[in-house]
């Protein structure tokens, strides 16, 4: 009887190990995907609240290059000013699809496409302006050919 019972002690008890590891287990499961959930939702704030903190501010630099613009520069000044414009503009639009990108995952967001006309001329030209004004210090001749241009 003292063998029987002394082998239905240990399987009872690895019985009781077995559940306790799995109730342990489930337990961390638990606490990593509350750890995830949470670690998620203080990501997207942070990319809302640091996009909200850069627009602010860049949406000053466009206005104010936009008043220069209107204010009858001289030909430098104001290409040096659309230049600042177009550049104003570019990171305003890079911001906002960082913004609508970090809304994909949330469940609550649907993302819109905006369907736009654009024209490759246009594009050549802010690219143009864009570069250019990064490679004047240097040695390097910068020149944007666009076959389509009349």
């Amino acid at each position: 009887i003292s063998i029987v019972s002394e082998y239905n002690i240990t399987r009872l008890k690895s019985a009781k190990a077995k559940e306790l590891a799995a109730t342990e287990a489930e337990a961390a499961a638990r606490l990593a995907w509350v750890e995830a959930e949470t670690s998620h939702k203080i990501s997207r704030r942070f990319i809302a609240n640091l996009s909200h903190e850069l627009r602010t501010p860049l949406n000053s630099v466009i206005a104010f290059n936009t008043l220069l613009l209107d204010a009858g520069l001289s030909t430098v000044h104001s290409e040096y000013a659309s230049s600042a414009l177009t550049s104003a503009s570019a990171l305003l639009d890079l911001i906002n699809q960082v913004l609508d990108f970090s809304k994909l995952d949330s469940d609550s967001e649907v993302l819109k496409l905006d369907i736009k006309p654009f024209y490759v001329l246009d594009i050549c030209e802010e690219l143009k302006d864009i570069v250019s004004s990064r490679v004047s210090s240097t040695r390097v001749d910068f020149v944007v050919h666009c076959p389509l241009r009349t």
